[in-house]
């Protein structure tokens, strides 16, 4: 003999080691597939896997390399810096414009990078020592492509900074 339940109740779920609690409110239908786990738990166990043995050297290098080719790994996450933001537009020198573009939190290393794109108003060599200031954060490396820019050209500009938000020091 088939029953129906006609009161909402709990549903204890053991996955993964973990525990779920489904609250279940009967109705008529079609079925709903759950997908249990921790998605950035799971991004978290990758990053310690891939990179918890890594010297710093070699954390920057490859966050660096990460976000200049736009492959930020699974557990890392991008956001895009907005117009209110203060690092969008950075009074860095009185012949180049620095804008902020994205920031990469890269959970569980204790870094982060923020690409910014360097617009200068003539001509200009840059150097990477040109961009250690502190209204860069507290960097641990500095990337910069092409050093030689023309005036109607641009650069890209990684800086990868020790991040303050994130558990993973």
């Amino acid at each position: 003999m088939e029953s129906h339940v006609t009161s909402s109740f709990d549903l204890h779920v053991v996955c993964g080691g973990e525990v779920y609690t489904l609250i279940m409110h009967p109705r008529e239908m079609d079925s709903v597939t759950l997908r249990l786990g921790d998605p950035q738990r799971k991004g978290l166990a990758s990053v310690a896997k891939d990179w918890g043995a890594l010297a710093l050297e070699e954390k920057i290098k490859r966050l660096t390399l990460a976000v200049y080719r736009n492959e930020i790994p699974e557990g890392f996450s991008r956001r895009r810096i907005e117009a209110a933001d203060p690092r969008r537009s950075l009074a860095l020198f009185d012949n180049a414009q620095v804008v902020g573009q994205q920031e990469v939190i890269a959970s569980g290393t204790g870094l982060k990078a923020t690409e910014y794109i360097v617009h200068p108003k003539e001509a200009v060599e840059l150097n990477e020592r040109d961009f250690l200031n502190p209204l860069l954060g507290d960097i641990v490396g500095v990337t910069l492509e092409p050093l030689s820019v023309p005036a109607d050209g641009f650069a890209r500009l990684i800086v990868i900074e020790r991040s303050h938000t994130d558990g993973g020091h």
